[in-house]
C-alpha cells in the first residue's frame, strides 16, 4: 500500500523557528524590564532629590525662625533697656526738680523767718547780738530762736540747710536745751524730736560733730593765758570758721 501527502512538505525546520521566536521575545522582555528598572531608578532619584530639597527647606525655615526669634528677643531687650534708662532719667530729673523746688521753698521760708527775727539768712550759724552792751548782751542763733518758738518745721528746714544743732548761745545752751526748757506739756516735743534725729548720725560723718570738737578746743584754749595757748586758740578759731563755711557750701 502506498501513502501519499496531499501537500508538499514544509521545507522549514519548526524547531529552529520556535527558538528564534523565543529569543526575540526574551530580548523584548529584557528590554522592557530594563526600561522599567531605569524608570524606577529615575523615580527613586527624583524622590530622593525631592526629599533632600524638602529637608533643606525645612532646615532653612527652622533656622530663619530661630534667627527671627533671636532678633526679636534682642530688639525687645534693647527696647526694655532703653525704656528703663528713660524711666531712670525721668526719675532723676523729677527728683532733682523736686529737690530744687523743696530747697527753694525751704530757703524762702528761712529767709522770711530770719528777716522777721533779724538773723542773717545767708549764714544760719552766725550769732545775733541783742540787748544793751552796757548791761550785757545776749548771743543767740536762728536755730535757737526757732526752737524757742517751738517751730519744729522751721528747725527741720534749718538743719537741712546745715544749721549746727551743737552751737551754744550766750547762756551756753544748745537749741535742744532751749527747747527742753520751754517744753510744757509736750509743746516742744516736735522740736526735740527733730533735733534728736539730727544728732543720731548716719552713713556719713556729720559736719556738726566737727564743729563740736572745734568748739570744745576753743573753750579749752580760751581758759589759758600763755602766748602758746593764745596762738592755739587762734588756730582753732580759724579751723572752726573754715568748717562752718564748708558746712554752708554743701
Amino acid at each position: 500500500m502506498v501513502f501519499c501527502c496531499k501537500a508538499p512538505c514544509d521545507p522549514h525546520d519548526s524547531a529552529s523557528t520556535r527558538v528564534r521566536i523565543d529569543a526575540e521575545a526574551l530580548a523584548a522582555q529584557e528590554a522592557a524590564r530594563q526600561e522599567q528598572e531605569a524608570e524606577a531608578e529615575r523615580l527613586r532619584a527624583e524622590e530622593q532629590q525631592r526629599m533632600l530639597e524638602e529637608d533643606a527647606a525645612e532646615r532653612a525655615r527652622i533656622e530663619t525662625e530661630r534667627r527671627l526669634r533671636e532678633e526679636a528677643m534682642e530688639q525687645a531687650r534693647l527696647a526694655e533697656e532703653a525704656r528703663l534708662r528713660e524711666e531712670e532719667r525721668l526719675r532723676q530729673e523729677e527728683e532733682a526738680r523736686r529737690a530744687a523746688q523743696a530747697k527753694k521753698e525751704r530757703q524762702d521760708a528761712i529767709n522770711e523767718f530770719c528777716i522777721t527775727h533779724r538773723f542773717n539768712p545767708n549764714n544760719l550759724n552766725e550769732p545775733k547780738q541783742a540787748g544793751c552792751t552796757v548791761y550785757g548782751s545776749t548771743t543767740t542763733y536762728a536755730l535757737h530762736h526757732a526752737a524757742f518758738l517751738g517751730d519744729a518745721k522751721m528747725v527741720e528746714m534749718m538743719l537741712e540747710e546745715h544749721a549746727s544743732p551743737l552751737l551754744q548761745n550766750k547762756a551756753k545752751k544748745t537749741a535742744a536745751q532751749v527747747a527742753q526748757k520751754k517744753n510744757k506739756d509736750g509743746s516742744h516735743d516736735g522740736v526735740l524730736q527733730v533735733l534728736r534725729n539730727s544728732t543720731l548720725g548716719g552713713d556719713e560723718p556729720q559736719p556738726c560733730m566737727e564743729l563740736a570738737v572745734a568748739g570744745t578746743l576753743c573753750k579749752f584754749a580760751g581758759s589759758a593765758v600763755s602766748d602758746v595757748v593764745r596762738e592755739t586758740r587762734m588756730a582753732v578759731m580759724t579751723s572752726l570758721s573754715i568748717l562752718q563755711q564748708r558746712q554752708l557750701e554743701k
